[in-house]
């Protein structure tokens, strides 16, 4: 039979072929792989962890040598003072969400307001609540404008014009959208009751803080609202309420109060369609 072909491994054994050769095998080999020529590239300084006991910044003045253990001291001593100053300042220009529906135009969000603040903004309520025809699912994200009135028995998508004023953002905050049960007339003073309200739907928010201009959304009302018929032939309005809260910012006292409480707006809609015929009672 032919002879293998040589093998540079195994034929470096002992008494082998190549014995006298320098193959693979051999020690002088084994050492060029295992030491590499160059030395290994050192990772680059760190000055925290080089200053620790024979580091290469051992002596230089770094985060953990006694200088600067000494300003942060100060610094931890200095700062439940900072903390309370921080928390006597007005909640708008705190790290904390400042969560609004307008009342008026201009409404920065200071309550209470007063009635005569009220009637010169305007009779008909917050600029912050807008209708328009049509179900949630066809309507537009943004209509061509506010909607000035509503017709009986046409679905209509209620929207809700929120801002956030505060110095933190906010992420996942509720806005829920009511009707009240019966038409009437709008005062400025009108504070409806839970009991008076019909809830339309709810729908959720992200606001960025006041430095952005994602601070302010206009929301629509997943579910559409349809007016009720008419009860008299008199003009009747139709009141609609949105309220806004939030993680860090609740609704609190006054829920349901415009002029005591930011996260809560009311606007009165002029109604036209069908009269309610009146029920004949006979002789």
């Amino acid at each position: 039979m032919p002879e293998p072909p040589k093998n540079p491994n195994f034929d470096a054994a002992p008494d082998d072929s190549l014995t006298r050769k320098e193959p693979i095998a051999k020690l002088s080999d084994a050492q060029r792989i295992l030491v590499p020529k160059k030395p290994l590239a050192q990772p680059p300084p760190n000055p925290i962890f080089d200053a620790a006991s024979g580091g290469a910044l051992l002596g230089k003045d770094t985060i953990a040598r006694a200088s600067e253990a000494e300003r942060l001291k100060v610094l931890n001593s200095a700062l439940p003072g900072l903390l309370e100053r921080a928390k006597a300042k007005p909640r708008i220009d705190q790290f904390l969400p400042y969560l609004l529906i307008r009342s008026f135009a201009g409404d920065l969000g200071a309550r209470p307001y007063s009635v005569t603040t009220a009637l010169t903004a305007g009779l008909g309520g917050t600029p912050d609540i807008w209708v328009a025809a049509g179900d949630p699912a066809s309507s537009p994200a943004i209509p061509p404008d506010r909607g000035n009135l509503v017709t009986v028995g046409q679905p209509t998508t209620v929207y809700a014009h929120v801002w956030n004023l505060g110095r933190a953002p906010v992420v996942g905050a509720t806005i829920e959208f009511y009707h009240l049960k019966n038409y009437g007339l709008f005062l400025p003073s009108f504070v409806p009751q839970p009991s008076d309200l019909n809830l339309i739907g709810m729908a959720k928010v992200d606001l960025a803080p006041r430095s952005s201009k994602e601070c302010h959304k206009l929301v629509k009302c997943p579910a559409a609202w349809t007016p009720a018929p008419l009860q008299t032939p008199i003009l009747q309005t139709a009141i609609l309420v949105a309220r806004i809260s939030g993680i860090g910012d609740p609704i609190g006292n006054d829920p349901y109060q415009p002029s005591a409480n930011r996260h809560v707006a009311i606007r009165a809609m002029a109604v036209i369609g069908t009269i309610i015929t009146p029920v004949q009672i006979p002789p």
